[in-house]
């Protein structure tokens, strides 16, 4: 049975409870050609998708590549993954982020933080800093990098 369910633009994958990835949708640009092996994590950006391997957490993706978001870096370990629409962030062990592709409205350029958990929008990322904070960063036309007021 699926565990995990994530949605990109036009494509969806699912983790069953054995690890493996299965994905479904549009075949444009490869997004539904999941890696085989055994997988502790799935999440789909707007048309690439990206997984930690079981084995040694490593971070694999695939899809789109327009803009290098598929495209991760040499060594890559992960306990947490952010894919946006043309950008990837990932949360290391030690709670610091890495992220990659387009840089355009600087959504691959997170704040110099410590992180607990990510996510990846459009052109814009956000996080829960180890402090209980909010942090985002990248494209703010809508104030979507702009957290309400902790309180």
């Amino acid at each position: 049975p699926m565990i995990h369910l994530t949605a990109g633009a036009l494509h969806t994958c699912g983790l069953t409870q054995g690890g493996a990835i299965t994905c479904w949708g549009t075949e444009d640009n490869e997004r539904l050609q999941a890696p085989s092996g055994t997988y502790l994590a799935v999440e789909a950006g707007r048309e690439h998708t990206c997984a930690i391997r079981s084995s040694d957490r490593a971070v694999l993706c695939w899809g789109n590549n327009h803009q290098n978001q598929s495209e991760v870096p040499d060594n890559t370990t992960a306990d947490a993954l952010g894919p946006g629409a043309e950008h990837t962030c990932v949360l290391h062990e030690d709670g610091t982020l890495t992220c990659w592709g387009s840089d355009a409205d600087d959504q691959a350029s997170p704040p110099e933080q410590t992180f607990s958990s990510i996510d990846g929008g459009w052109r814009h990322g956000c996080g829960l800093t180890t402090a209980g904070d909010i942090a985002c960063w990248g494209y703010n036309k809508y104030d979507q990098s702009q957290p309400p007021t902790q309180r």
